[in-house]
């Protein structure tokens, strides 16, 4: 992820005219402000447990849950109350585990199981030399990674049969340990969608300048500089000037060149998911170098996550910011085409001024009315305000009775740094319906958003590694608990009742005890429970009332 977040959780040659067109003005409007969480509308519990750096879910249409961890397990649930998962396929000695590396991304082919294939995409070491390691002195050499989308088969059982297929690979070149792999999802008419980082140093302006030391044996290879091979010199370890150079984060503006490979970096590409080739009616077949055919979008800095709006070609992305901005960007497939979102010369709806201050003559060009894709504003934007963020899950949410009114048909986005989720809604031009989201959710390191079959939402929690229900805030119980005494002489007998707990969710109410004030339940089940003190103390004794949708919530006596 953009700020190294899930490590420390919480992470071209071409020609232009002499005179080039002024700049956009870059001053300090656009974007908003999000404002404090006061009263949560939903809530969060968890269903699935257990797991390693899980990044991606999906849901087969039979409830069936896929789960990708990030060294390169998949794992399937046949439903989110099975605790035995199936082994899919364990691709980690394929996957290159390291740092925010790793496999992120996977999306099941949208007739499965009739079409029993599932789509993996991951980092891989493509230097063979690095594994899961990577140069010393990281912040200044890093090491090249590759990325590929592979196809899996998988029979009956839900298990991976034979090898997988290459689909795509060598498209992408990433030098440091973010802003990788991102999501895979399918258009209503087949074709895939994949996203990706622009493979740059986090920290700082990257140009492609970064390489060739060594600080601390042993080691007896080093990251060469311009490890991508990116031009004015195109050659691995070849110099870099800041004002012609094309690589680091500048890789996001790769498909405004000539006459140099283009690299699929901080954009979307649609491809063929068996073939990946690029579709015949994407808006650059034709134009220009055949490398570029594939994108639809480009100039983001990490679009980790994006969502479609079911039946629509309608793709909105998340792009995790530099310093000012986050950013929700869109793109109409078919219609939008292909559009410029303006990283590294752009954030936000503003020039970006460290990039700016390198005068790099592919900046100009891409700020230019000269270019040959459209330099668009994001979609949505917030300040970060002088605080941290990492926009990250990202889903739409259709009408359902599962949630409020005024949460249908809205996108619904977390903030893996501030730990908040929000809602966004969309305006039947299409464009945001409020001035700023509002939040709705507080809690969890959230990397991954999805609707379920069960009209729920579900996401991902990294740092618990727990698969999370999101439900109505007024679907959790309430526990009440009464006792028939507080206090009294030895031996005190206390009869407990949680039978006025309530709720408005679905099924019966289920009751766990700590009867022995130990933090643990499991020490009685049922409405009601007695416990007896022997001993002089003060015991707090709790009552865990659920229901059927794994909410809860706790009620708490002290005895003297």
């Amino acid at each position: 992820m953009a700020v190294a977040a899930m490590a420390v959780a919480a992470t071209m040659t071409m020609v232009i005219a002499a005179c080039v067109p002024p700049k956009p003005p870059g001053g300090g409007g656009g974007g908003t402000t999000i404002p404090p969480l006061e009263d949560a509308a939903l809530a969060q519990f968890p269903v699935l447990s257990g797991l390693s750096m899980a990044n991606n879910v999906e849901f087969a249409p039979d409830g069936t849950v896929f789960i990708a961890e990030k060294a390169g397990v998949i794992k399937a649930f046949e439903d989110v109350e099975d605790h035995e998962p199936t082994i899919v396929a364990d691709l980690n000695a394929r996957v290159r585990n390291v740092g925010d590396h790793g496999l992120l991304g996977m999306a099941l082919h949208p007739d499965y199981p009739t079409t029993p294939y599932l789509y993996a995409f991951y980092t891989w070491d493509v230097t063979g030399r690095w594994g899961d390691g990577c140069a010393s002195g990281y912040g200044t050499n890093g090491c090249r990674t590759g990325a590929r989308i592979e196809r899996l088969e998988l029979d009956a059982n839900h298990q991976m049969v034979g090898s997988p297929l290459t689909i795509e690979e060598n498209r992408w070149c990433f030098q440091f340990s973010s802003h990788g792999v991102g999501d895979l999802e399918f258009l209503p008419d087949g074709t895939m969608l994949a996203s990706a980082g622009e493979g740059a140093f986090w920290d700082g302006a990257d140009y492609g300048q970064y390489g060739g030391q060594q600080f601390f044996p042993p080691h007896d290879y080093v990251t060469p500089r311009n490890a991508c091979a990116d031009p004015p010199s195109n050659v691995e370890g070849g110099g870099v000037a800041p004002s012609t150079a094309e690589g680091g984060a500048l890789r996001a503006q790769d498909v405004l060149t000539e006459d140099d490979p283009v690299w699929w970096n901080g954009g979307v590409v649609r491809i063929d998911p068996d073939t990946g080739e690029a579709p015949a009616d994407n808006p650059l077949v034709g134009v220009g170098e055949v490398d570029d055919d594939a994108v639809v979008a480009h100039g983001m800095r990490n679009p980790f996550r994006f969502t479609v709006v079911p039946g629509t070609n309608d793709v909105y992305l998340v792009d995790v910011g530099f310093g000012r901005f986050e950013e929700i960007n869109k793109v109409v497939v078919g219609e939008d085409g292909p559009l410029n979102m303006g990283w590294p010369c752009k954030e936000g709806p503003q020039i970006q001024p460290t990039y700016d201050a390198l005068n790099n003559s592919l900046c100009d060009l891409a700020l230019s009315p000269e270019a040959r894709t459209e330099l668009t504003d994001p979609w949505f934007a917030y300040l970060r305000g002088g605080q941290g963020a990492a926009i990250t899950g990202l889903t739409y949410l259709p009408p359902t009775d599962k949630y409020p009114e005024d949460l249908h048909d809205t996108l619904i986005f977390s903030d893996y740094v501030r730990q908040l989720t929000y809602s966004l809604g969309i305006d039947p031009d299409g464009s945001p319906s409020d001035s700023s989201a509002v939040p709705i959710l507080e809690g969890g390191i959230l990397v991954d958003l999805e609707v379920a079959p069960d009209g729920y939402m579900y996401a991902l929690d990294y740092m618990t590694g727990s698969l999370v229900r999101i439900v109505d805030k007024d679907q959790v119980p309430v526990a009440k608990l009464e006792a028939s005494a507080t206090h009294g002489p030895l031996p005190l007998t206390v009869e407990l009742d949680a039978s006025a707990s309530s709720h408005t969710g679905e099924g019966d109410l289920s009751f766990d005890w700590d009867l022995d004030g130990d933090g643990e339940f499991g020490d009685a089940s049922g409405a009601t429970a007695s416990v007896t003190l022997t001993e002089a103390e003060n015991r707090d004794v709790t009552v865990k009332v659920s229901n059927d949708l794994a909410a809860s919530s706790t009620a708490s006596i002290t005895l003297y």
